[in-house]
């Protein structure tokens, strides 16, 4: 019982090291090539020894897996989303093509705001909006 329960800890464990982090936005792609191989078309023993009397190439298809960034984010970890559109003062491109409230910003215009969509950015307040 107690080696079922051990083992089951340890099989979490190593999934838990596996999950990557949501952090960054890498995707990865397979990419493939040709390449040439070499092989030996007459092989020879003498005795103990194998050799190769002449050698031959053929043409193979090599698969390669690699890492780039998923789109709509760019930079060197793959964090930074991108905005077809610059956000208007006061907001951040915080997702691919979309502009939320900057907390650092010192003028917002709607600070009870706290999400927009990049087309809903800049949309200058009535007189209702305003309390005046």
């Amino acid at each position: 019982m107690n080696s079922v329960i051990l083992i089951l800890c340890f099989s979490l464990f190593l999934l838990a090291i596996q999950i990557p982090s949501t952090k960054g936005s890498f995707c990865t792609k397979v990419g493939s090539y040709y390449a040439a191989q070499r092989i030996c078309v007459i092989p020879y023993i003498i005795l103990f020894y194998v050799g190769c009397s002449y050698y031959g190439y053929r043409r193979i298809v090599v698969y390669e897996r690699y890492r780039q960034c998923c789109p709509g984010y760019k930079g060197k970890d793959c964090t930074t989303p991108i905005c077809q559109e610059k956000c208007s003062p006061g907001f951040i491109c915080s997702y691919p093509d979309m502009c939320t409230v900057d907390p650092m910003a010192a003028n917002v215009l709607y600070t009870n705001s706290t999400s927009t969509h990049i087309s809903d950015v800049g949309v200058t307040p009535t007189a209702a909006d305003t309390n005046e």
